[in-house]
């Protein structure tokens, strides 16, 4: 678990069980090589947005069970595509 402070008043807790040590990059910002990894790699979370937004089967509700099965449905449409 790493804590990173990117800017004043806003706090960052970071939970992985890929890095065992919370090593800092030697760049200039000095983020944590958590974060790195997670912005190197967050490209494909956000292709799948896109792609399952385009025929989605999403209806506005406020119980978070439906929203969480409509989601499923959606991904499962689009892996047995793939």
């Amino acid at each position: 678990m790493v804590s990173y402070i990117p800017r004043r008043g806003r706090i960052v807790l970071l939970l992985s069980t890929k890095h065992r040590s919370p090593d800092v990059s030697d760049e200039m910002k000095r983020k944590p090589v958590i974060i790195k990894d997670y912005n190197r790699c967050k490209g494909g979370v956000d292709n799948l947005d896109k792609v399952v937004a385009t025929y989605s089967c999403r209806r506005r509700t406020s119980r978070w069970p439906l929203a969480l099965f409509y989601n499923l449905v959606d991904i499962s449409h689009y892996n047995a595509y793939i």
